[in-house]
């Protein structure tokens, strides 16, 4: 690419008949500002590609750098999510068979119980039932002494 230093060192061949050179000197002049000020713009613009790619470069290093924090933050979250689960799966598991325990030793130890009042009801119409014979053996020999002495018995 010319620069506006070639522009303006440039010199043509002078011929007879050729082109005036007031005319030429003028225009040279003229297209020597545009193209240096475009030359500059340029030059410039370069630059700012150049930064901007820079740029452009650091935010996908970033970009890459926060999608991969993004993805260990789901991981992570996603492994505390099922040790969660998992331990509350294991928590459950272990009330449900505490609750079977508890059940069972209550069922025994009622069944334990009933028997137990079976038992004593058993011993208490045992006793009745003695007793009853006692009492009744006990009349008896009172109605066979009132009976041989004569004299009534009071119940008092």
């Amino acid at each position: 690419m010319l620069t506006p230093l070639d522009i303006e060192n440039r010199e043509f061949k002078k011929t007879m008949g050729g082109y005036n050179r007031d005319d030429v000197e003028d225009f040279m002049s003229l297209l020597l500002v545009d193209y240096e000020k475009l030359y500059k713009e340029n030059l410039a613009s370069r630059d700012k590609i150049a930064s901007l790619s820079e740029a452009v470069e650091h935010y996908k290093g970033q970009e890459e750098t926060m999608q991969n924090a993004i993805l260990a933050a789901q991981k992570a979250a996603d492994s505390l999510a099922k040790t969660a689960n998992d331990q509350a799966d294991l928590i459950i598991r272990e009330a449900k068979a505490k609750a079977a325990e508890i059940i069972r030793e209550a069922n025994a130890e009622i069944a334990k119980l009933e028997s137990k009042y079976a038992e004593m009801k058993q011993q208490v119409e045992s006793y009745k039932m003695r007793v009853s014979a006692i009492i009744k053996s006990q009349l008896d020999i009172l109605d066979d002494l009132s009976a041989e002495s004569g004299a009534p018995i009071s119940n008092e």
